[in-house]
């Protein structure tokens, strides 16, 4: 693989020619709407692609995963706040795992039964899953498009996602060629994407990965929904996982630059390895589980809003060039919720917020915080931030 210090340059350069920039260069405590089965203006948007205007993409619900995990550590994983799992063990069965996740009341997202009509009445089923990083195991698109239509023979509304290797997405060329297979060439025949990078193990942390892959697959696919992969931990025993506040940031990212859900990689796996590579299913540190804990709850109690459109053109935010800012709208209350996130290993005091598109009558409540901030001169918010620190500002519509 190419050196993170070469590479990074290449694909900021693709993601600015594409549009694809970060979504920012930049007392109350109100929680945001929790009916997340409202749906104003036209009912539920399709499950295969991105809602129309006024919609939630999957009626409000925001998937957050664990993925590969077998049917007897669900109830694990549903007390972290889980509410989705993704791929089955193979030393699991897919009716026993079926079964686990219908009885907890998870969503699943997983690879057809070898009767995939078995899996017609399955509601929830949100999504059958292709090949893991077929890029990367040298699976040609075609596969994928035969794939794709088989199954579409079988139930035409239920989506198919496919998950692609992120440094294979780093190494990619300007026409998004890795290896010889092209992800433009795969995005064509799938209706979800995923892709997984972990930055603490293998970038020296640099949390803004995530988001940035998110913006890479949003740019080749053409409204499909995205989603991102997040590591809870040290996978590979090289002593680089994230640490609670990191991985929270990662999460953040990802949703900032438009994830519609989040799959937790869990796993314990030897490297290099040619077989026999799962050492365990879950090295989560205690620490980083406890902070998945409010992360996801907080994700749940967001999922009406960002399930919706985003970063809508009527408004924006500029701050500094680092942080990664993203925005949607609520269509009940005509609300917009910024989220703001440092992705750094420092602190910001004073972080200048400039508003465009909309003018706060007074001050501006922080989401889940218990404070507001006020607005200066020039239609600013002014702020501090710890590392790696989230704020949600929620300004309602002007009277």
């Amino acid at each position: 693989m190419l050196g993170f210090a070469a590479v990074r340059p290449l694909l900021l350069a693709a993601l600015l020619a594409a549009g694809c920039t970060a979504p920012a260069t930049g007392s109350s405590g109100e929680d945001p709407p929790g009916d997340s089965t409202a749906v104003p203006d036209g009912g539920p948007a399709d499950a295969g692609g991105e809602p129309e205007p006024g919609d939630a993409f999957l009626d409000g619900f925001f998937p957050i995963a664990a993925d590969y995990q077998p049917h007897g550590d669900f109830d694990k994983w549903k007390r972290r706040g889980v509410n989705t799992v993704v791929r089955v063990p193979g030393a699991d069965s897919i009716g026993d795992w079926t079964r686990k996740a219908n009885e907890l009341g998870l969503e699943m997202i997983r690879e057809p039964r070898s009767e995939p009509k078995e899996d017609r009445d399955e509601a929830n089923l949100l999504a059958w899953h292709w090949r893991d990083e077929p890029e990367l195991h040298g699976v040609p698109a075609s596969e994928l498009a035969d794939f794709r239509r088989r199954m579409h023979d079988v139930d035409p509304d239920r989506p198919i996602i496919v998950n692609f290797w992120g440094g294979g997405m780093l190494q990619a060329d300007g026409d998004g060629c890795y290896a010889g297979h092209c992800y433009p060439d795969y995005v064509e025949h799938a209706d979800w994407l995923s892709d997984d990078i972990y930055p603490c193990n293998k970038f020296a942390c640099d949390v803004e990965l995530v988001g940035e892959m998110v913006s890479l697959l949003r740019h080749w696919g053409d409204h499909q929904p995205t989603f991102a992969y997040v590591e809870t931990g040290d996978f590979d025993g090289n002593g680089s996982g994230p640490s609670p506040r990191r991985f929270a940031a990662e999460v953040w990212s990802a949703v900032i630059h438009g994830a519609r859900g989040i799959f937790y990689f869990s796993a314990r796996v030897k490297v290099p390895c040619d077989s026999g590579c799962l050492l365990s299913y879950d090295m989560t540190p205690d620490d980083v589980a406890a902070e998945m804990v409010e992360v996801n709850d907080r994700l749940s109690r967001l999922a009406p809003i960002l399930q919706r459109g985003i970063n809508p053109d009527q408004v924006s935010m500029d701050g500094p060039g680092a942080f990664e800012i993203g925005w949607r709208h609520d269509p009940d209350t005509q609300a917009f919720y910024f989220l703001v996130l440092n992705p750094e290993d420092a602190h910001r005091d004073g972080v200048s917020l400039a508003l465009h598109g909309v003018h706060p009558a007074g001050a501006v409540k922080v989401v889940d915080e218990g404070r507001e901030v006020s607005v200066v001169e020039g239609n600013d918010l002014v702020d501090d931030f710890a590392p790696y620190e989230l704020h949600i500002y929620k300004i309602p519509a002007a009277d």
